[in-house]
């Protein structure tokens, strides 16, 4: 039996956003609830098992005989006609986190009915509401020796106020679901980053231009890697443009070129990766990189200042065009 363990890795990293713990800690971190910081980590470690799954997939067209390549594609091929991958499911993530509210508040309404039994043991009906009254101090004497008191002198009584009523100050831990469409939004990415990864080759496949040792890149044929030479580092090394932006207004920039169709990309990822090698921005850390995990973080959860500080460039932008053509001569 064949196994592809970089291609299973991807599809079990891919699918875990749909588990309703991952569903609720994203969700937290957009309502600014928690921060959850190993949701970068996880989110980092997903795009690299779409990386090594395209790996595994080149390294079967390269070395695995038809029949290997066969098994592999028809495999991905069900995986790419999955109802989780052809398409963000909103009403089943919706009826998921309905789910877990309901049980979430089941839960809830159970510790109070269980804490007000608790608390009515503890009242003394004899006595008036709000009466205060000294009882034989039971703390354990060593809990006052950090505060100073040997074991023979600590308090002999205490003093408690009678309350025939029970205040409940804690509430429910339900996922916030005005924060829904931020999360497939996010989702929309990994999905969308994950049938990247796959379907050109699938199509090639389809199409009958899969052979056992080659691969198409772009418009040349490659054959085994290893022949392949480094290219000189000259050619690969980078530098970034300095901005003087914060992070989160530079990617609502191209968010916002993004959604108006200006700016052409198959996956945000592809657009965060580009963001990430190009750009340095504005922070209080000296030389802090930007990441595809911030980016992607940063994507689905904008703050209005954000936009209300390009609207006003634009306008600005707007008026020093009007000023500098002001007979609109065109």
């Amino acid at each position: 039996m064949l196994v592809f363990p970089r291609i299973n890795l991807a599809i079990k990293f891919t699918l875990e956003y749909y588990e309703i713990g991952r569903i609720a800690d994203h969700i937290s971190r957009f309502s600014g609830a928690h921060h959850y910081g190993y949701l970068d980590t996880y989110y980092e470690n997903t795009l690299r098992t779409h990386r090594l799954m395209e790996d595994e997939i080149i390294q079967t067209i390269l070395t695995a005989n038809e029949n290997a390549q066969m098994v592999m594609f028809e495999d991905l091929k069900l995986w790419l006609n999955d109802w989780r991958i052809t398409g963000i499911n909103i009403q089943y993530l919706s009826k998921l986190v309905d789910d877990y509210n309901d049980k979430a508040y089941v839960k809830y309404e159970q510790k109070i009915k269980e804490d007000e039994l608790k608390f009515r043991l503890t009242v003394d009906f004899n006595r008036p509401h709000g009466e205060k009254y000294e009882v034989e101090n039971t703390l354990i004497p060593a809990a006052f020796m950090a505060g100073g008191y040997t074991v023979g002198r600590y308090p002999k009584k205490r003093t408690i106020t009678n309350s025939w009523f029970y205040c409940n100050t804690e509430t429910p831990e339900l996922i916030d679901k005005s924060y829904l469409p931020q999360y497939i939004d996010f989702l929309k990415g990994i999905i969308e980053n994950f049938k990247s990864a796959i379907q050109k080759h699938i199509e090639r496949y389809e199409a009958g231009k899969i052979k056992p040792g080659t691969i198409a890149i772009g418009h040349l044929q490659a054959i085994k890697p290893a022949t392949l030479q480094p290219l000189p580092e000259t050619l690969y090394k980078q530098t970034k443009i300095k901005v003087n932006l914060t992070a989160s207004r530079l990617l609502f920039l191209f968010k916002m070129l993004y959604e108006l169709k200006i700016i052409e990309t198959t996956t945000y990822k592809e657009l965060h990766q580009f963001i990430a090698d190009s750009f340095q921005v504005k922070s209080k850390k000296e030389n802090e990189q930007l990441s595809v995990g911030k980016l992607g973080r940063l994507w689905s959860n904008f703050d209005v200042e954000d936009a209300k500080f390009w609207t006003g460039k634009f306008i600005e932008l707007h008026n020093r065009a009007k000023k500098d053509n002001p007979n609109n001569i065109k």
